[in-house]
């Protein structure tokens, strides 16, 4: 009859709960490095948010003081970092005296792959208003 050898230990199963505690981090660590990566790009979103809350205060400045098409958008792109090309200006109707609305878009960056299946392409958008300065 032939017996088994098993390594000596004071408790024992502590082979098997070793062996158990490394199945279970390498089950769930795939999932904990996605949640990380999913804060970091929530984060950068929220980051864009800002600079898209910035960029709509200088666009309604801008337009309230500058009647050309172009002043809003222009002033959107340059107030923040944020790439131009992703960036949309819409501009209400300009009277003078009166309020001028505008809503900037923002198509934000998805930064790590792993995410964009959960937050596709995020678009941020912010709104702006300021009284229309009269002419001199």
């Amino acid at each position: 009859m032939k017996y088994s050898q098993r390594t000596p230990s004071t408790n024992g199963h502590h082979q098997e709960q070793r062996g158990s505690a490394t199945v279970e981090l390498a089950l769930s660590l795939p999932l904990l490095v996605m949640l990380l990566l999913l804060m970091i790009q929530v984060s950068v979103v929220l980051l864009d948010q800002l600079a898209v809350t910035q960029a709509a205060r200088e666009a309604a400045r801008a337009v309230a003081v500058d009647p050309s098409p172009g002043a809003a958008a222009a002033a959107a792109a340059s107030a923040t970092g944020l790439d131009r090309n992703k960036l949309r200006v819409e501009v209400g109707s300009r009277q003078e005296g009166r309020v001028v609305e505008v809503v900037v878009r923002y198509t934000s960056t998805v930064r790590f792959p792993l995410t964009s299946r959960v937050l596709l392409r995020p678009v941020v958008a912010a709104e702006a208003s300021m009284r229309v300065e009269g002419g001199a």
